[in-house]
């Protein structure tokens, strides 16, 4: 758990082998979305990631996971249909390269991001034309050594969190805000267009080997379902996805 979150871990290779036995906990609309997958690996990715969300948030309210019902907000970010006005239950997930986290949380958005930790050719490209010119000027200073690419993966699990946590901000500029991302840095938002950095918490670790998290959730609690209806349809990302 943190700072109230409740936090998993799944390897989803692992349980690769498994994701028949898994397959009965999803909705015909995501039986239909894995039969969509080619590669045999991707299918049982996508099948064990959304039964293990599915036994999570029914754990969490006490119903099977079959019952449980999901959302999405108008970028995609999903949202639990079914649950008394009292539990206020919000969650967010991400994986990457075979390993699945979640976050849940009361009364409060969340968004959370996974990357594993790998060298990408175009890491400088996408900082200097993404990145806030504070980042840019930090990643410079290790560009070429072995920080490199565990500073860029800080920086962006640490962005795509926040954006996540807005719920309606992935078509938000990327260099509008800014986080530490040197290794040894304190995690923490340098600056918020538009916001105050005290509004905003900021988590990031090393879930396993290799890879790197984050986890961002406001300060004050979300608003309800009335007072925050979801956001119109928006373009997509303005930068790329990796």
């Amino acid at each position: 758990m943190v700072d109230g979150v409740s936090i998993w871990l799944c390897s989803l290779e692992r349980l690769a082998a498994q994701a028949d036995a898994y397959a009965p906990f999803l909705n015909t609309e995501e039986r239909r979305r894995a039969d969509r997958f080619h590669c045999a690996r991707d299918r049982h990715r996508f099948v064990i990631g959304r039964a293990v969300l599915r036994l999570i948030l029914g754990e969490v309210v006490g119903e099977l996971p079959t019952q449980i019902m999901l959302g999405y907000g108008a970028y995609g970010k999903p949202y639990l249909l079914n649950q008394p006005a009292s539990e206020d239950l919000r969650f967010n997930l991400a994986h990457a390269a075979g390993v699945a986290i979640y976050a849940v949380a009361r009364g409060r958005e969340v968004g959370i991001d996974l990357e594993d930790v790998r060298p990408l050719s175009d890491a400088a490209a996408i900082a200097e034309r993404f990145f806030a010119p504070v980042e840019v000027a930090a990643f410079r200073t290790v560009l070429g050594t072995a920080d490199e690419a565990l500073a860029f993966f800080n920086a962006w699990t640490r962005k795509e969190a926040f954006l996540k946590a807005l719920g309606d901000g992935l078509a938000r500029p990327l260099d509008s805000f800014a986080v530490s991302l040197l290794p040894g840095d304190e995690p923490r938002f340098l600056w918020i267009d538009g916001d105050r950095v005290a509004c905003w918490h900021l988590h990031a670790w090393q879930p396993c080997p290799g890879y790197v998290a984050a986890l961002v959730m406001p300060t004050r609690p979300a608003a309800t379902a009335a007072e925050d209806p979801p956001a119109a349809p928006g373009p997509p990302p303005p930068y790329p996805r990796l």
